[in-house]
């Protein structure tokens, strides 16, 4: 007898200086379609490789129910004295400390496609691959719990949109559509 592929949700963590275009626009974009803007250090070379960007053209869901510490980001402090300080936010107490609002929107693993997959399908350096692996293992990230698109995912896959408040994930908006206070 064969194994029932059981669809389970994924998350994709996103922060509060995204959220309301992600919300406005009904859909994730995997990052390469949400800033096209090249950066001046590109060669036209490196934009025609068949692996160019091959990270930013995936858009990373986690089974991670609690926190995807892979999907962190730093904190920008600009001072007179110091040009500027990068604090990664590694732990979801660490954003709630520096007033950094956290979002998450599940999907059905039924639309999306393992992490490995993705990358094959993306021609990503395995250097890269091992890389992020690496990288996620030091700070307890899960790679075998991940999951994506190379594609938008519209709202009409989403399942639940919540936010972290006072240490516990709140859904945003009731079986309605309607705001949760």
């Amino acid at each position: 007898m064969g194994r029932k592929n059981k669809s389970r949700i994924a998350w994709h963590y996103c922060y509060d200086n995204h959220i309301n275009e992600i919300l406005e626009s009904a859909k994730l974009l995997p990052p390469c379609e949400v800033n096209t803007l090249n950066s001046p250090e590109e060669t036209d070379e490196m934009r025609n490789s068949k692996d160019y960007m091959s990270d930013k053209r995936l858009l990373l869901f986690s089974e991670n129910a609690v926190w995807e510490p892979a999907s962190y980001r730093s904190k920008t402090f600009w001072s007179a004295t110091v040009p500027y300080m990068d604090i990664p936010l590694l732990k979801l107490e660490d954003y709630a400390k520096y007033e950094v609002g956290v979002y998450r929107i599940g999907v059905s693993t039924k639309h999306l496609k393992p992490y490995s997959q993705l990358c094959r399908e993306v021609h990503m350096p395995v250097a890269m691959d091992a890389g992020l692996i690496v990288v996620a293992r030091k700070i307890g990230g899960n790679p075998f719990q991940w999951w994506g698109s190379t594609k938008p995912v519209p709202q009409e896959k989403w399942v639940a949109i919540q936010k972290y408040v006072d240490g516990v994930w709140v859904d945003m908006f009731d079986e309605n559509g309607e705001a949760v206070a």
